[in-house]
């Protein structure tokens, strides 16, 4: 959870909240940190201070007591924040972002400024990602079936390179509002941590190796689905997703409704046929709910449906029905 947390960029007038502070347990070398942070800087607040220690997590020991903390609190307050707002996450699929990157900068930009990262962002589809089982998008945050992860990240893959032998797409970092009192209490926390001269632990080896879900995800595994859902958002149209979605929720219709988005204002939605739950979705939040699912299961759909010549795959795509072939074992 913490990685989306610092995944997303935070509006200028971002507040933790109270629930936040609240639900965040400091272990006794957290609040030694805690404690240098209020008197470095008597303008954060607690909950600020939580969310700076919690961004961290830690160094030579954790800054976070996570059995003390209330996870479920945690998940409320980041499920909020990404449905209404205060935590933007950028859709990298499609042009979008590269069309709206050139229509408004130069083509030698490698940073943007706080405003310019949200105007680039401002009026484009919500991004969706996943760390572990939490996954965050256009419906706030729910939880899939199986673990995933890929995390958001503030550089982002939308310039071409000045360079005309260069085919890559080059990444744009995004900025956080510089003056906020969080990015200050982060630099505090940084130059005290850099300063300290003590090498930091290996807390961030143990989470990762915590998302090694199967044999599927293993390195050498070239048959591994580890990259699938890169593929699967890049391979597919908005039509096509539709499609895929209302498959699955007839294919799975049990368990992936009951992992749908509790909110109220969803309810009306998701209690009608897959046909009419498709129909009101954009592709960003067929996206979030079609990972619910494990890849296996999607895959699995999509070979269905090509089989059943109900998607459409052209002699130039072959290629693509080769690597889904591929996946599905």
């Amino acid at each position: 959870m913490r990685w989306l947390f610092i995944g997303g960029l935070r509006i200028k007038e971002y507040n933790p909240s109270d629930a936040f502070g609240n639900a965040i347990s400091l272990t006794p070398y957290g609040e030694t940190f805690a404690q240098f942070l209020r008197a470095e800087n008597n303008d954060l607040s607690e909950s600020e201070i939580s969310f700076i220690l919690f961004a961290k997590l830690y160094h030579e020991e954790l800054f976070i007591d996570i059995p003390g903390t209330n996870v479920e609190e945690v998940e409320n307050v980041l499920d909020n924040q990404t449905f209404e707002g205060s935590l933007i996450f950028p859709w990298i699929s499609d042009t979008i972002l590269y069309d709206k990157y050139y229509c408004n900068f130069n083509n030698e930009r490698k940073t943007l400024s706080f405003e310019e990262s949200l105007m680039l962002l401002k009026d484009t589809p919500k991004g969706v990602y996943q760390t572990g089982e939490y996954l965050v998008g256009p419906f706030g945050l729910i939880k899939s079936s199986c673990k995933r992860m890929f995390r958001p990240l503030l550089n982002i893959p939308i310039r071409s390179c000045s360079n005309p032998v260069c085919d890559n797409i080059h990444e744009i970092k995004l900025s956080q509002y510089e003056d906020s009192r969080i990015t200050i209490g982060l630099n505090i926390l940084y130059d005290k941590i850099r300063n300290s001269g003590i090498e930091s632990s290996h807390w961030s080896r143990y989470s990762f190796s915590q998302f090694k879900i199967d044999e599927n995800y293993e390195y050498y595994d070239d048959l591994r689905l580890r990259g699938f859902p890169n593929f699967l958002v890049g391979a597919f149209n908005e039509a096509e997703f539709r499609l895929i979605l209302a498959h699955l929720i007839d294919t799975h219709s049990k368990e992936i409704r009951s992992l749908f988005p509790k909110r109220s204002e969803f309810k009306k939605l998701f209690e009608g046929d897959s046909e009419y739950i498709v129909n009101n979705l954009d592709k960003n939040c067929c996206f979030q709910l079609m990972l619910l699912l494990n890849d296996n299961k999607i895959v699995n759909a999509i070979e269905f449906l090509i089989d059943k010549n109900i998607l459409d795959i052209p002699r130039k795509g072959y290629l693509k029905y080769l690597l889904l072939k591929i996946m599905a074992g």
